[in-house]
């Protein structure tokens, strides 16, 4: 794959819909796996009109390897055809087109169309979450007695050893299946060489019970790539995706290309306590962590985008961030425990049709649909009591970090208020926007969520406590809030 970054690739390209229409191209793709199709022929061959609105597929053989199927998906014109007046028919010109994802290896019609029996894939960081290490090595220094001739040397020799393995596959559910590959990377063979390098690289394979799109192949892509920047608590980024189609007993791979804008993640200094979980730390009960995180994905769906979201805005405004967590515990609530305050769904639905019946029809339009969309809420737990249910369902771990308990709860709820209304909110002002309290509030926050997903992981309170003990940034919070000083607190709950 990297080879194919890094190189223009040339070929013969058409549009699915015009096949009989060939042109000669080039695709590239950068390391940001953004691709760009230039495709060149007579003036004559294309159509001088507008760009046209819908997204269309190309599909192309390369020069090189005339074999070799690729797919462009989601090919939109950026540049050209240009046009001259009076028209040159035999003129040769060329068009642009900008890519959604590419696929080397087999012409596909659509994202929607079922062809993948599995997918591997790596992520950046995925080599420090699997953290048991493949290779071994030993320095043999023979004891020479007596010691060699003057201008002699006693001979030294280095043995290094890589073992390749593989988890057992994990049932994620629904007839899914997930295992973890250890891989070498590095030189076939080498001799001479002064320097060279070896890697062992981690992949992470998941098997389908039945055939699924690249759309569907993406989407479970994403829920493990969330996962693994949840242990560690830093972005991840795609390295390289490899489609698998089963045919009989051979498999035929292909590669895909997914832009994603990367940028570099700061070095962390290499201490174990930094990342949240990684394989380790799951230990024997690690297929169950996984398929618990695998069947809450549709119910906490917005949770978990408002939670990854926040982790890659790495250059927005510290309150946005604080923002995105106090929004996201309160879906989270609302998604796992809805907590309705009517007996059942039919007194609800009795009790709203006579309150939007109540409304007066002499109101106008605008404040009728107001009311209707506002009586929609009655019922439901305020933002307060959400976050009260979450803080009393783990009240080991949690308490050490809002030792005020209810009184924390309503500073948060407080916070969340003033930076979605910006209104004068529990005596919040500006200043808090850029302070160091709107900083505190916000890692508190990610805590408090990172404790809820612990829980959908199928942790108890006490195990979640038993995995945060040695977890640096949560004890170093618990650490000052103990240092706080008592009036600080009293002003903090008071406001």
């Amino acid at each position: 794959m990297d080879d194919f970054r890094s190189n223009p690739r040339h070929g013969r390209w058409w549009d699915i819909n015009e096949p009989k229409k060939k042109f000669n191209g080039t695709l590239k793709v950068d390391e940001d796996d953004c691709a760009e199709l230039v495709i060149r022929g007579k003036e004559s061959n294309f159509v001088l009109s507008d760009r046209p609105a819908d997204l269309t597929t190309l599909w192309g053989h390369l020069t090189s390897e005339p074999m070799r199927s690729v797919s462009v998906f989601g090919a939109r014109p950026t540049r050209g055809p240009s046009k001259t007046y009076p028209p040159k028919k035999e003129r040769e010109t060329e068009v642009a087109f900008s890519a959604s994802y590419v696929l080397s290896g087999a012409h596909v019609e659509t994202l929607k169309d079922p062809f993948i029996d599995r997918v591997l894939f790596g992520l950046s960081g995925l080599e420090e979450w699997c953290n048991a290490a493949g290779f071994s090595g030993k320095v043999d220094r023979p004891q020479v007695s007596p010691p060699p001739p003057k201008g002699n040397l006693a001979s030294v020799s280095v043995n290094i050893s890589f073992q390749a393995s593989s988890t057992p596959f994990f049932d994620i559910g629904g007839g899914r299946r997930l295992r973890l590959l250890s891989l070498y990377r590095g030189p076939e063979y080498f001799g001479h060489e002064k320097q060279f390098e070896l890697k062992e690289k981690n992949k992470i394979e998941i098997v389908f019970p039945k055939r699924v799109s690249i759309e569907q192949a993406l989407e479970e892509v994403r829920i493990w790539q969330t996962f693994i920047s949840f242990g560690l608590r830093i972005p991840t980024f795609l390295e390289d995706i490899v489609i698998v189609k089963k045919r009989g007993k051979l498999f035929q791979q292909m590669s895909l290309f997914v832009p994603e804008r990367k940028w570099e993640v700061p070095r962390r200094r290499p201490y174990h306590r930094l990342g949240l979980f990684n394989q380790s730390k799951l230990g024997p009960n690690i297929g169950l962590r996984l398929k618990e995180w695998r069947e809450r994905q549709d119910t906490i769906d917005m949770t978990v985008l408002l939670f990854r979201g926040a982790r890659y805005l790495n250059d927005v405004y510290i309150h946005t961030n604080t923002l995105t967590y106090l929004q996201a515990l309160e879906v989270f609530h609302r998604q796992m425990y809805k907590g309705d305050k009517f007996p059942n769904a039919a007194t609800r639905k009795t009790t709203l049709k006579a309150l939007r019946k109540a409304i007066p029809k002499d109101l106008d339009e605008t404040l009728q649909r107001e009311l209707e969309v506002g009586l929609s809420f009655v019922g439901s737990p305020s933002l307060l009591e959400r976050l009260k249910c979450l803080f009393h369902r783990y009240p080991t771990c949690l308490k050490p970090l809002f030792p005020g308990g209810d009184e924390d709860m309503a500073l948060l709820k407080n916070a969340r208020n003033f930076l979605t209304h910006y209104g004068d909110i529990g005596g919040l002002t500006k200043e808090f926007m850029s302070s160091r309290e709107v900083f505190v509030l916000g890692e508190k926050a990610r805590l408090f969520l990172e404790v809820c997903l612990l829980g959908v992981m199928g942790m108890t309170d006490d195990e979640i406590v038993a995995l945060l003990k040695d977890f640096e940034p949560y004890v170093d919070w618990c650490r000052e809030t103990k240092l706080e000083p008592s009036d600080a607190k009293v002003a903090a709950r008071a406001g």
